[in-house]
């Protein structure tokens, strides 16, 4: 039983005139995805999860430089105010 068919046709131009009578077949590849909540793609979900993740740690990460750097400007202002004094 045929539910599906699709007609497609090259579109280009060319200077070969038997190649523009005669074009060939185009392939096609439909990929019928199921979607989660009819909003999401199930096979984009590895890699959404993949982002989530790396959003994550870089969230932490960031919080842990913001850190170490506030840390190191806040001695080298003591230590000027030391040589100040």
């Amino acid at each position: 039983m045929l539910l599906l068919q699709i007609y497609a046709a090259a579109d280009y131009f060319t200077l070969n005139e038997t190649l523009m009578k005669h074009v060939p077949p185009v392939h096609v590849d439909l990929i019928l995805d199921p979607y989660l909540l009819n909003v999401f793609p199930q096979s984009l979900l590895p890699t959404a999860g993949y982002i989530v993740v790396i959003a994550i740690v870089a969230w932490f990460l960031s919080a842990w430089v913001y850190q170490q750097l506030s840390s190191y400007t806040g001695k080298r202002e003591t230590n000027a105010e030391k040589k100040a004094m």
